[in-house]
Protein backbone atom coordinates (compact mmCIF):
# COMPACT_ATOMS: atom_id res chain seq x y z
CA UNK A 1 0.00 0.00 0.00
CA UNK A 2 1.30 3.43 -0.92
CA UNK A 3 1.12 6.12 1.77
CA UNK A 4 1.10 9.91 1.48
CA UNK A 5 4.38 11.22 2.92
CA UNK A 6 2.79 14.30 4.46
CA UNK A 7 -0.36 12.84 6.00
CA UNK A 8 0.64 9.21 6.50
CA UNK A 9 -2.70 8.15 5.02
CA UNK A 10 -3.15 5.49 2.36
CA UNK A 11 -3.29 6.82 -1.19
CA UNK A 12 -5.70 4.00 -2.11
CA UNK A 13 -3.49 1.76 -4.22
CA UNK A 14 -0.57 -0.63 -4.02
CA UNK A 15 1.50 -3.01 -6.11
CA UNK A 16 1.61 -6.80 -6.30
CA UNK A 17 4.39 -8.99 -7.69
CA UNK A 18 3.63 -12.52 -8.87
CA UNK A 19 6.06 -15.30 -9.75
CA UNK A 20 4.39 -16.82 -12.80
CA UNK A 21 2.08 -15.93 -15.65
CA UNK A 22 -0.34 -18.55 -14.33
CA UNK A 23 -0.62 -16.71 -11.00
CA UNK A 24 -1.35 -13.48 -12.86
CA UNK A 25 -4.04 -15.11 -14.99
CA UNK A 26 -5.72 -16.73 -11.98
CA UNK A 27 -5.73 -13.48 -9.99
CA UNK A 28 -7.10 -11.61 -13.00
CA UNK A 29 -9.99 -14.09 -13.29
CA UNK A 30 -10.74 -14.08 -9.55
CA UNK A 31 -10.52 -10.34 -8.92
CA UNK A 32 -11.61 -8.79 -12.21
CA UNK A 33 -14.22 -6.13 -11.47
CA UNK A 34 -13.09 -5.22 -7.94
Amino acid sequence: VIYDKLTGRSRGFGFVTMSTVQEVELAEKQFNGY
